[in-house]
């Protein structure tokens, strides 16, 4: 007798290797394991159940096909593996095995393509002799074993419909011995008459319920009423601006007035045939006054270098001749000119006084102005050089095609004899 340590070892080594098992087992596709019709079903009615569980009325018919499997995916109502199935397969019912892969022998299949090829001779054998010559489970599987080389997954599926096919066409000869076989021909027919059938399903179901003029009436009559619509709002709007419209002469006064209200100063007032002046209000029209001379003698601003350095020069002499005579004032003059650019730094203006600076500036200007007038002067150039080989390879592409079509005639003529 084994000890509880020995047991318990035996016990973990049998679960490792059920372990190993179901991992290996998990590699083969569910497909590929043969299980049975009846199973798969059931497989997609739970799932389909779990999943009409988990939605409305309205979500189930507009949610497609794709979409509802997604949720099965998400939910995890899908068995993604072989132990999966397994698992619910030993939960619902005992069978777990997989089936059986029918395969059929080369001496079948010869036997099976003589008696499609021959059909009348199958009519005059016995009823009973049909019944013996009818191939039985336990006969393929015999027969199959011969055979030893197994199948590919679609080889076996395709061996055990050819099986089940031949076993339910004998299987109703014997039945109905004296009915002759059907005509490849009529089958071939009804096949073509249900294929028929259902495209002509697809068709209705692809037209709709309405016609092509109908959906046309339906569309036209949308958009006149939508006009009608938009008419109706507009002879509103108009409605609604005529309303709060003032009449014309308390909404627009007259400019006359207007102007001579304007025109009055608010502090020159008449009492008793006496002006009496105070203090006059300047008008600044839109927030700007305009600069002084002195203002715009002392700014130094913009782009004009010639003009800013004659400026700066000019003063530059004004202030040492005020040195000459009050050095004092000249001082009070350079402080404020200081004072004064700061403030405008401040403010995020650009100070251009310094001379030398403006000279640099001035002559950098000048060289790209004279950089500028060689540039354009060089495109000019190159533009008429192409202008001109443009219309040199034109004119010769003319005359080489005249040409050719002068030798054309000349050949033409000499051919006819005229030339000799």
């Amino acid at each position: 007798m084994l000890s509880k340590e020995s047991r318990q070892k035996v016990l973990e080594k049998c679960m490792e290797i059920d372990k190993i098992i179901k991992s290996n087992i998990d590699l083969i596709p569910i497909g590929n394991w043969q299980f049975d019709d009846e199973t798969i079903e059931e497989l997609r009615e739970q799932k389909h159940r779990i999943v009409d569980e988990h939605l409305t009325g309205e979500q189930k018919q507009k949610l497609s096909k794709a979409s509802k499997q997604r949720l099965a995916r998400e939910i995890g109502v899908n068995c993604r593996t072989i132990t999966d199935v397994l698992d619910w397969m030993a939960k619902n019912r005992g069978n777990t095995k997989p089936n059986k892969p029918v395969t059929i022998s080369k001496a079948m299949r010869k036997q099976n393509k003589i008696k499609n090829m021959n059909p009348q001779t199958s009519k005059s054998v016995d009823p009973e002799a049909s019944d013996a010559d009818i191939p039985t489970t336990a006969a393929v599987l015999s027969g199959s074993s011969l055979n030893g080389m197994a199948y590919d997954n679609d080889n076996r599926k395709r061996v055990r419909d050819n099986i089940t096919g031949d076993i339910e066409s004998n299987s109703s000869f014997s039945a109905t011995s004296i009915v002759a076989p059907v005509d490849a021909l009529e089958g071939r027919k009804l096949a073509l008459k249900k294929l028929q059938e259902k495209l002509e399903q697809f068709r209705a179901k692809r037209r709709g319920k309405m016609t092509a003029y109908q959906y046309e009436e339906k569309r036209k009559l949308k958009r006149r009423m939508s006009k009608l619509k938009m008419k109706e709002r507009r002879t509103v709007a108009k409605q609604q601006i005529k309303n709060s419209k003032l009449p014309s002469d308390e909404a627009v006064p007259n400019k006359r007035q207007k102007l001579e209200r304007e025109s009055k100063p608010c502090g020159m007032e008449k009492k008793d045939d006496k002006l009496i002046f105070s203090k006059f209000d300047f008008i600044v029209r839109d927030g700007k006054q305009k600069e002084t001379k002195k203002e715009k003698r002392d700014k130094f601003t913009g782009k004009d270098y010639k003009r800013l350095l004659e400026k700066a020069e000019k003063r530059e002499e004004r202030l040492e001749q005020i040195r000459s005579r009050n050095p004092e004032k000249a001082l009070r003059i350079e402080k404020n000119i200081q004072w004064k650019k700061a403030l405008s730094r401040v403010e995020g203006q650009k100070v251009k006084d310094d001379p030398e600076l403006l000279k640099k500036s001035l002559k950098k200007k000048e060289k790209m102005k004279e950089w500028r007038k060689k540039k354009w002067a060089n495109r000019v150039e190159h533009t008429l050089q192409m202008q001109t080989r443009r219309q040199e390879k034109r004119s010769a592409n003319i005359q080489a095609r005249k040409d050719i079509v002068k030798k054309k005639k000349i050949q033409k003529a000499r051919k006819r004899g005229r030339i000799l």
